[in-house]
């Protein structure tokens, strides 16, 4: 041990980073929150064997912290015996000039208990945490009566540069203080959240994000009165969701606007949408290593153009495509992808660095080949995820994108192809029945 320390501190360093890092399982998702990055068990056991490696792992036993809001029916005896995250962030650590807030470089505030937290608290942990570089927050998901405390945040912390969201509204305009206090975002996921437009198209500014995952993210509705306002008291404070409000998705144009001035690297987008957004995508980030998207659209030629598009983005490692719409749950309900067979044999030719492949839906039309060529052209890819796959021996046709009634024709002749053998395979297997049950009653089963 005594040869150990007497090695140069950065070298030490070294060794304690390595050696605690936290393994990702897997890489083919978008998670949006990698989090804390070492494991604190593991540096807690080596902080704990001398003073000289306690202080050198101190800045990563704070680096990740999560803090979470006690529940509204928390016993007040409990409530006492849980320390402030703001008083423990104000500390000095042992043997530390610094006070702990100054060693966070991730932080996870955990306010799902409950819609009520108070906004001081939000400035004074701000104020704690100015080296602060990854900032999520999970709120509640009933609307608050004021602020949700991010204006503090791109205010007091101005390395903040991965931010991480849900269930937060705009009703405030809080995301307008990411452009008024020109916060340098390179990663942003919105989940749940709401946002108004104009704040939006401010964001889109910013044009520095490279990876982009959004969730149910609707604009801000409009406010409008309700009809039986004139019975409450006007005496009484108004709360805006006394009104009537109508929540709706994002525009293509707005989506245009976010896309086209950043430089994309990952690109998650949740919501069904049409075809037409991966022609944005495809033009304004070209260099897009991961992408996942949800299609909700029936038009074969817009649905095969769309994956030719895809094709296009020679960087991409990681794609995932899913064919569905809303549901009465809000959840994802699968459709049928409407692409003809060779759109995916285009796609299986392409994208040399692909890795992994999921296609999600309720009939995918892929030719006989598809597999062979796909393994063929990319012969390290470790993970292929196809549902409902149906094969076509229809291999007539080489695409050209500007002659959509001969790729509508082609899925049509497909589809026809496959309806047949399918037909076919109906009355054989009618026809097997048919001699079994005649076979049984011969040898005088009762079915």
């Amino acid at each position: 041990m005594s040869i150990f320390l007497q090695l140069p501190i950065e070298i030490l360093e070294y060794i304690i980073d390595i050696s605690s890092r936290i393994e990702k399982e897997d890489d083919t998702y978008f998670i949006g929150w990698l989090y804390p990055e070492h494991s604190y068990v593991h540096l807690k056991s080596i902080a704990l064997t001398c003073r000289q490696l306690y202080t050198i792992c101190a800045p990563y036993l704070w680096k990740d912290k999560e803090f979470i809001l006690p529940r509204d029916d928390d016993q007040k005896g409990e409530i006492i015996g849980i320390h402030m995250a703001t008083d423990i962030l104000s500390n000095k650590g042992l043997f530390q000039q610094h006070r702990l807030g100054d060693y966070v470089r991730s932080l996870k505030r955990d306010l799902m208990n409950s819609p009520h937290y108070k906004l001081d608290d939000s400035i004074l942990m701000a104020h704690l945490v100015s080296n602060l570089q990854a900032l999520r927050i999970d709120f509640h998901p009933t609307p608050r009566l004021e602020g949700y405390g991010l204006k503090y945040f791109a205010q007091y912390c101005p390395h903040l540069s991965e931010l991480y969201l849900s269930n937060c509204r705009d009703t405030y305009d809080d995301f307008l203080s990411l452009y008024d206090y020109q916060v340098h975002l390179q990663s942003l996921t919105l989940i749940q959240c709401s946002i108004k437009e104009h704040n939006l198209e401010k964001i889109s500014l910013l044009k520095t994000l490279k990876t982009l995952l959004l969730q149910e993210l609707t604009i801000e509705p409009l406010l409008v009165r309700n009809t039986n306002i004139h019975s409450m008291s006007m005496d009484i404070p108004v709360h805006p969701f006394h009104y009537h409000s109508w929540d709706h998705g994002i525009t293509h144009s707005l989506y245009q606007g976010l896309i086209e001035y950043q430089h994309l690297t990952e690109l998650a987008l949740k919501d069904p949408m049409s075809c037409r957004i991966i022609y944005t995508i495809t033009q304004y980030s070209p260099y897009l290593e991961k992408l996942s998207i949800v299609i909700h659209d029936e038009d074969p030629y817009d649905v095969t153009c769309a994956i030719i598009a895809i094709s296009r983005l020679e960087r991409l490692v990681i794609l995932s495509i899913e064919f569905g719409m809303y549901g009465f749950t809000r959840e994802n309900e699968l459709l049928q992808c409407h692409a003809s067979s060779g759109g995916w044999h285009l796609l299986a030719t392409h994208l040399p660095l692909l890795n992994t492949l999921n296609i999600l839906s309720n009939r995918v039309i892929v030719r006989d080949d598809f597999l062979s060529v796909l393994l063929h052209h990319h012969p390290h890819i470790t993970n292929i995820m196809i549902h409902s796959i149906t094969y076509t021996t229809y291999h007539k046709y080489r695409y050209n994108e500007e002659y959509s009634h001969i790729i509508r024709t082609h899925y049509e002749h497909e589809c026809q192809q496959i309806e047949s053998q399918w037909d076919l395979d109906r009355r054989l297997i009618r026809h097997e029945c048919d001699l079994l049950h005649a076979r049984c009653v011969r040898r005088g089963f009762h079915i």
